[in-house]
């Protein structure tokens, strides 16, 4: 008795942890939502340094220019030094966590759930995560992480470019809007024909600002 009393306890814990869960989930994707962006390009802005030119003696001749490279948003850290090798260490590993974990989690989310999704057979799960599909299609319920990967090429992949080539991130921009705006215009993933629209005119118009 005193067993069969504990393994109900264990039950009623882990079905309590289980639904508690599930109430969270639509907050923390929210929150990863709303922080995933600005942190992707805090993250990738670690790689991206600044050349100078400098005239101090160290050159072999005065022919030969010396360059050293400093932090885009610190110029007191060289990119040259151990400490910026570390945070660029880092940097690595907080792409796992964000830029490229997120797109993953909610890609594992929306497939552990597709046939709740698709049948129109919602559970505890897919109504937990409803934030990630109820604005689209049930064919394209899985089309988040697509626009999440447009949003994070856009503002994170060009830091990657190095400076002085502006051009260079200006083209890889244009290429990304207009690729996503003839898909859009292709699969129309959303429900409501007005956000179909809508969303082709503010890429349209993306992409001629680009041009």
């Amino acid at each position: 008795a005193h067993i069969a009393t504990k393994q109900r306890q264990h039950r009623s814990w882990a079905a309590a942890v289980n639904q508690g869960l599930q109430r969270a989930l639509p907050f923390a994707l929210l929150l990863t939502f709303l922080c995933v962006i600005s942190a992707s390009t805090r993250i990738f802005k670690t790689f991206l340094c600044d050349a100078f030119v400098f005239d101090d003696g160290d050159a072999a001749d005065e022919f030969t220019p010396v360059y050293r490279s400093y932090l885009h948003d610190d110029y007191s850290l060289n990119c040259s030094s151990s400490e910026y090798k570390r945070s660029r260490s880092w940097a690595y590993a907080l792409i796992a966590l964000w830029p490229a974990g997120i797109p993953v989690m909610y890609s594992l989310l929306l497939i552990f759930n597709r046939k709740a999704i698709c049948n129109r057979a919602p559970n505890e799960l897919s109504r937990s995560i409803g934030f990630l599909h109820r604005d689209y299609n049930t064919q394209h319920f899985w089309w988040e992480p697509i626009e999440l990967l447009r949003k994070l090429t856009l503002t994170g992949v060009p830091l990657l470019i190095g400076t002085g080539k502006e051009s260079a991130r200006v083209i890889l921009a244009l290429l990304v809007s207009l690729f996503f705006l003839v898909v859009h215009l292709v699969r129309r993933p959303f429900k409501r024909s007005v956000d179909n629209w809508l969303y082709a005119a503010i890429q349209l118009a993306l992409t001629l600002i680009y041009l």
